[in-house]
């Protein structure tokens, strides 16, 4: 086995960084979160509606990108983007529901999900992962907590809903988080993110979509409408293909 060396190497590394920088990592992830929380975020109905035949359910859940950071409306966040750009793919109405919570976690996110009818919905959007990036949960924990989280969805859900799995933005483009501490957050993100891809592409029940890192603000917002839109697009793009193949 003549890689063994080099993953041992690799994997042992992570794990002392990790043991080291838990403690300071989880100071930094709550004085984060308190910071954030003067951000403006949507107050509105958690729906978004785009008129039009057939519609499509749609469910987006978690924390990051879901919560709508940076604007007042669902409608000029991802939901709105996402439900627009869907439908002008399929030629079809969407229906957006959005169920966000900034402390969504991927120990969190199957009791959160319990409260919801998944087999409502045609397509069910995760994003979670930032508190754990944050947090620095580890890579076991992180992948086991996959396969039970896309074994939860399957068995709640209709046969033909589409389950998508978002990829982690790149931390340090978040605003307020191109910090030292932010560089570790994106380097465990980058992790998480290969190791999400690798449990999508073994499961038939999940599709991982890596998110592009959002344009740089030209104002002093945390956050514009136009920036969620090419999420939106990205999004909306894999979502139509699979649910064109369902149909």
């Amino acid at each position: 086995m003549p890689h063994a060396f080099p993953r041992v190497q690799t994997d042992a590394v992570r794990w002392l960084a990790r043991w080291a920088l838990l403690p300071v990592m989880r100071v930094w992830a709550v004085a984060a979160d308190e910071k954030m929380s003067d951000v403006p975020r949507p107050s509105d109905s958690p729906t978004v509606v785009v008129a039009g035949p057939d519609t499509d359910q749609v469910l987006l859940f978690g924390s990051g990108a879901s919560v709508g950071r940076g604007v007042f409306s669902h409608a000029l966040a991802l939901p709105g983007s996402l439900g627009r750009e869907l439908a002008a793919r399929t030629g079809r109405g969407a229906k957006v529901d959005v169920v966000a919570n900034t402390r969504t976690t991927i120990s969190s996110a199957i009791d959160e999900l319990a409260r919801i009818e998944l087999w409502r919905y045609d397509a069910i959007v995760l994003t979670i992962g930032g508190n754990d990036a944050f947090t620095l949960t580890s890579l076991h924990a992180w992948r086991r907590g996959l396969f039970n989280l896309i074994d939860y969805v399957r068995l709640h859900s209709s046969r033909s809903t589409q389950l998508i799995l978002v990829g982690l933005q790149p931390i340090r483009n978040i605003p307020g988080f191109d910090t030292p501490l932010g560089g570790v957050a994106a380097w465990h993100a980058r992790a998480m993110n290969q190791l999400t891809e690798r449990v999508c592409a073994a499961s038939a029940h999940a599709t991982f979509v890596p998110l592009p890192p959002a344009p740089r603000s030209s104002t002093t917002r945390f956050r514009t409408a136009n920036d969620y839109g090419p999420w939106g697009v990205v999004l909306a793009g894999r979502l139509a293909d699979l649910l064109e193949d369902q149909a």
